[in-house]
């Protein structure tokens, strides 16, 4: 047999490749959405900044740790800003809460002898000598006397009391007298401004004028 026809009727062995394998294809960093919550770290410095200066460094990684391909120390800084934000909305309520408690009780011990205060002021404005005199106290009358007190009356009656605007206003104990207060006011007349304090003692379950000063301002 002739060797060349020996070699065109052999059947070429077919070759059989195996593939590589490919990797999955890792999501980009780009596409990774982890909020900052820097809104929520605002709100937080506002409530209580101690906390809030923490809230905005971990708000400001959330990105970087986004830039530099850190997903999971974005995620962290993220989990973060919502702990401390948490934490400071309570410490806020706490401390709005005291501030409400705190102003109410103020507002409530000041109640009476502001009343007073402003009745007595009332009663000048509207010369009524005999009405703003009831309310002082024994010390104030032993030392002013009614008609001395109706002439100071008639003098300074151009004063627009019933419009005075409260200044300050206070509530303490006295070791002398007890509990006493002070109300201060700004107040006008057609040509001047004044100053206008009137201090007050409490008498049983009344609140009595113990002096009271008015300076040009």
């Amino acid at each position: 047999m002739n060797p060349e026809e020996n070699n065109l009727n052999t059947v070429p062995t077919p070759v059989q490749s195996t593939p590589t394998p490919q990797a999955p294809l890792s999501q980009p960093v780009a596409d990774v959405k982890v909020p900052s919550r820097i809104g929520l770290a605002i709100i937080s410095f506002i409530l209580f900044w101690p906390l809030g200066i923490a809230a905005l460094i971990n708000s400001s990684r959330v990105n970087k740790c986004l830039a530099s391909g850190d997903v999971t120390g974005a995620q962290e800084a993220s989990g973060k800003v919502k702990k401390i934000g948490i934490w400071a909305f309570g410490l806020g309520a706490i401390m709005i809460a005291c501030y409400v408690a705190a102003f109410g009780i103020i507002n409530a011990a000041t109640a009476a002898p502001l009343k007073a205060s402003e009745q007595f002021l009332s009663y000048i404005a509207n010369d009524d000598a005999e009405a703003a005199y009831a309310l002082t106290s024994t010390e104030f009358q032993a030392a002013t006397s009614e008609s001395d007190f109706a002439s100071f009356v008639s003098l300074y009656k151009v004063i627009d009391f019933e419009n005075a605007k409260m200044r300050s206003k206070e509530v303490r104990s006295n070791d002398a007298y007890g509990d006493v207060a002070e109300m201060g006011y700004e107040a006008s007349s057609t040509t001047q401004d004044f100053t206008v304090t009137t201090y007050l003692i409490k008498s049983g379950d009344s609140w009595l004028i113990q002096n009271f000063s008015i300076k040009v301002r």
